[in-house]
């Protein structure tokens, strides 16, 4: 992947797109195409306009009094230290990994105890057994640069959505 965010879009709505909009006739698309484009640009714009997708979300929380202050990443993304330390700088807090990164595994473990009694309830497995491992910090730099991003990445929906409807 390149080193630093390129000018390049990617509209990951391959099958509609999912929440905030939940538009059923969104379409993916790739914008900022050059003749000088790279597969390691293209995979950098993939992984940055994921991110920006998902900032989508956060952005729409803290409009309505939920404040994010962090992010726990879990499951095969949580495994990438360079997505994790990206995702920081795109979300702008720090974003925090779990020891066991198997949310689904640890959940029923911790369900498992508590229904067998040896922990006497859910919330004190819980605070038994998670456990936090790496944090990722945000790179000010590099969030400027990810607020410059998300501003024409926010464009490219509206301007997309009615073109995108008539090839429906």
């Amino acid at each position: 992947m390149s080193d630093s965010p390129r000018d390049l879009f990617i509209l990951p709505h391959f099958v509609g797109s999912g929440t905030p909009t939940l538009d059923p006739f969104s379409k993916g698309a790739i914008v900022g195409l050059k003749i000088s484009t790279t597969k390691s640009d293209l995979t950098r714009g993939i992984i940055d306009s994921i991110n920006l997708e998902m900032k989508c979300n956060l952005e729409r929380l803290a409009a309505n009094g939920i404040p994010i202050r962090e992010i726990r990443a879990v499951g095969g993304g949580a495994k990438s230290d360079a997505w994790l330390a990206l995702k920081a700088s795109c979300f702008g807090v720090p974003v925090r990994r779990p020891r066991v990164q198997e949310a689904v595994s640890l959940g029923s473990a911790i369900l498992a105890g508590s229904a067998s009694g040896a922990f006497s309830s859910v919330a004190e497995a819980a605070q038994a057994m998670v456990a936090m491992g790496d944090t990722f910090d945000p790179d000010p730099r590099l969030h400027a640069i990810y607020r410059t991003m998300y501003a024409k990445y926010r464009e490219l929906y509206g301007r997309l959505s009615e073109f995108n409807k008539s090839l429906a």
